[in-house]
């Protein structure tokens, strides 16, 4: 097994079960469509995801070689019938059919691309957010919400990252 192989192994099979366990609190059916946005070089949260929750998954990135090197493992992997990866920008992507979109912990500029999802999500859409734990904003600074957004549902994960389940307020602010 080539070093890269052995290490992929190693990082999915530490973040599987927190991936498990956060998305706990969601709630869609199987076949559901769910963007994720910031799907980076290995999408571990996608492959998790795919196998336990057999969502229909479409990632983007803004990273030409994240993309090419995310878009052969999905193949690698024979995931192809479930995710599908491509070049998107998170806040201009178009997010009509989609179930739930997922904002990636490592996606900038957070606000912005928060705040545009926000003016365009449809009754019953969700939004799942990565953030730092409050107790953290000390050390990485504060990453506030659109005023528009609530909070639905929080998780906190050991690796110090906290995920929200988002949805718009019944009218904007």
């Amino acid at each position: 097994m080539a070093t890269h192989q052995f290490w992929a192994k190693v990082y999915a099979g530490f973040f599987e079960k927190m991936t498990i366990d956060e998305f706990k609190m969601v709630h869609l059916p199987p076949e559901s469509n769910v963007l994720v946005i910031g799907c980076g070089s290995f999408p571990h949260t996608m492959f998790t995801l795919a196998r336990v929750r057999r969502w229909k998954l479409n990632g983007i990135d803004i990273d030409a070689d994240a993309l090419a090197n995310a878009q052969q493992l999905v193949q690698t992997h024979g995931l192809s019938d479930r995710i599908t990866i491509q070049h998107g920008e998170g806040s201009t992507v178009d997010i009509t059919g989609y179930a739930m979109v997922l904002v990636a912990h490592g996606v900038e500029p957070k606000y912005d691309v928060l705040e545009s999802l926000a003016r365009r999500l449809q009754p019953g859409m969700m939004i799942f957010y990565r953030t730092i734990w409050d107790k953290l904003e000390k050390v990485y600074g504060e990453e506030p919400l659109p005023a528009s957004l609530i909070v639905r549902d929080v998780h906190y994960r050991s690796d110090g990252i906290k995920s929200l389940l988002l949805v718009r307020t019944e009218t904007p602010k």
